[in-house]
């Protein structure tokens, strides 16, 4: 989740925690596999409505990137003065982001335009895979690298996380074709949250 989303829901958390129907959300954010099965439990398990809401606003944030549009959709049905709230909370934050400038725009503009339209080299996604840690997961889903494609690089290289998370990157390349640009992938670094020296010491050189 961007910080734009995890800001609107501090935002509003004191109000959708007394308004939300938090079992037919949890139940929702379930089905499209945002939450697990363990996690559905123990938001359930805390007694009272409101402590059940706390507890799912607190481990959404941690869920990636499709859980803050998958938590509008549940609201959409039974909560839609919610999510009308919502969409005019985001709608400000982004307005006060774009007033303060984008920090990764600071970071592109270390690197030449032609420089970050053209596809990151192996070494590049080498030295990046090295430096991910539990980011891996959100930057794959921000990829569009799909679960089973990420599955198989995981079974390809069950006793190395960085041969896994390169595989990953170079699924993504060979996938994307010529949109695999430095400046996509930075786009979705920064999606998935991923600190963004991470970003400028990649495509440094050596």
């Amino acid at each position: 989740m961007d910080q734009r989303h995890k800001l609107t829901l501090r935002r509003l958390r004191t109000r959708l925690a007394s308004e939300m129907c938090v079992e037919s959300a949890s139940h929702y954010l379930y089905q499209e596999g945002i939450i697990s099965a363990q996690q559905l439990e123990e938001v359930l398990a805390e007694r009272g409505s409101r402590r059940r809401a706390y507890r799912l606003l607190d481990e959404l944030p941690r869920r990636g990137p499709r859980a803050f549009a998958a938590l509008c959709e549940a609201l959409r049905e039974d909560s839609p003065w919610l999510l009308d709230s919502i969409v005019r909370e985001e709608s400000a934050v982004g307005w006060e982001e774009a007033a303060r400038g984008d920090p990764l725009d600071g970071v592109l503009a270390n690197f030449p335009p032609e420089f970050l339209d053209s596809p990151p080299d192996e070494l590049q996604l080498s030295r990046l895979a090295a430096s991910l840690g539990p980011e891996c997961e959100h930057l794959v889903s921000a990829l569009g690298v799909t679960q089973a494609r990420a599955y198989h690089c995981r079974v390809a290289h069950p006793h190395s996380a960085h041969a896994q998370t390169l595989a990953m990157l170079l699924a993504w390349r060979q996938g994307a074709g010529s949109a695999a640009t430095r400046r996509a992938l930075c786009l979705a670094l920064q999606q998935a949250e991923v600190d963004l020296h991470t970003v400028f010491s990649s495509f440094l050189p050596l």
